[in-house]
């Protein structure tokens, strides 16, 4: 990713957040050119795990607290630190917190994920299947490269 890290104006990375997994996608001119996972044994871990790129727009999930939900309101403040220490790491131009309504709706995990890869090009497919996580990581990949669809305009919810 040397050669592309000069290239300012069209570089986005879109980041789905996890305190021990963080999927990450590296947009430019509109076309994914990397992504991958974060990983550490803590959330600290993970964020010092990401790739140190320039970007010129970042975009994050961010935390979204549904009153039905089972989760657990404390862990969605983990993952909220994560947000901030990627905003802080970055420092884009343009920082964007996506919550998850946003970019992808109220859909099932299963129809995002395929629509998420139907709308990649052939050649950012063969990015995609190139990384060797397995299917308990994947769906964070995936909402990364979700997520920078959404905000390059290339996904509907």
């Amino acid at each position: 990713m040397e050669g592309l890290q000069n290239h300012i104006g069209g570089i986005v990375l879109s980041i789905d957040p996890g305190t021990k997994a963080i999927g990450w996608a590296y947009w430019v001119n509109g076309k994914l050119s990397d992504c991958g996972i974060a990983r550490g044994k803590n959330w600290i871990e993970s964020v010092e795990d990401l790739p140190r790129i320039e970007v010129s727009r970042l975009v994050v999930e961010d935390q979204q607290i549904y009153k039905s939900s089972p989760v657990d309101a404390h862990d969605l403040l983990a993952v909220a630190r994560v947000v901030g220490a990627v905003v802080v790491l970055y420092d884009a131009a343009s920082v964007k917190l996506v919550r998850p309504s946003e970019w992808k709706g109220q859909v099932p995990k299963v129809v995002c994920n395929r629509r998420t890869i139907e709308r990649l090009s052939e050649a950012e497919r063969d990015i995609l299947t190139r990384k060797p996580y397995g299917k308990t990581l994947l769906h964070n990949l995936l909402d990364a490269v979700g997520i920078g669809l959404w905000e390059l305009k290339r996904r509907r919810k």
